[in-house]
């Protein structure tokens, strides 16, 4: 990826808002390092324990198409990294406050991982597994390399160990994933 002034970032922005993919994925992708960064600085060793930087990352780039809408006619390159670092902001406030939430209680089933209840498995109640089997039903919408991707983050291997396994790049094995996630979005709200 080469260098860029900052009218190029900015062209970048309008094209993305506009509604072109290859913008919106090289905004994803430059966002991506600075939001790593910024985790990388400001997540503290306790949040760390909670959620990975890796996560938190994904999280606000999950978001990239909600930040892209808010903006303002007109905005620029800046206005689209201070919105994702005030999003990255947020994900680590609410991994501080969710380990704090569960302060105390035991950690079953190995670090960073809490056993469900019992009460909780009763009939009716959603679990992750169930929310993964109905994304697993509609997979056959993915093309296949977003479907090896999403197959093997759904049995929570990290990205970099996708990538490894499949001779792609982390990012681009991140990237797999983010279209397929928009693709599934698309499908299951058409029902």
């Amino acid at each position: 990826m080469r260098e860029s002034g900052p009218e190029d970032a900015d062209a970048l922005v309008r094209a993305a808002t506009g509604g072109d993919a290859a913008a919106r994925s090289t905004i994803a992708e430059r966002l991506g390092v600075l939001v790593e960064r910024y985790l990388e600085s400001s997540a503290g060793a306790g949040v760390r324990r909670f959620a990975s930087v890796s996560d938190l990352r994904q999280e606000v780039l999950l978001d990239l198409d909600d930040l892209l809408a808010r903006l303002r006619p007109g905005a620029g390159w800046q206005d689209v990294e201070a919105l994702a670092i005030q999003r990255a902001r947020w994900r680590v406030q609410k991994a501080a406050r969710s380990r704090r939430a569960f302060a105390g209680e035991s950690m079953a089933g190995g670090a960073g991982r809490l056993d469900a209840p019992d009460s909780l498995a009763s009939e009716g109640a959603v679990t992750r597994a169930d929310r993964i089997a109905a994304l697993r039903e509609r997979l056959d919408v993915l093309e296949p390399e977003q479907r090896e991707v999403v197959e093997r983050r759904l049995s929570d291997i990290t990205f970099q160990e996708i990538g490894a396994r499949l001779g792609l790049p982390e990012s681009t094995a991140r990237y797999r994933f983010l279209t397929a996630l928009g693709t599934l979005r698309a499908s299951m709200e058409r029902g």
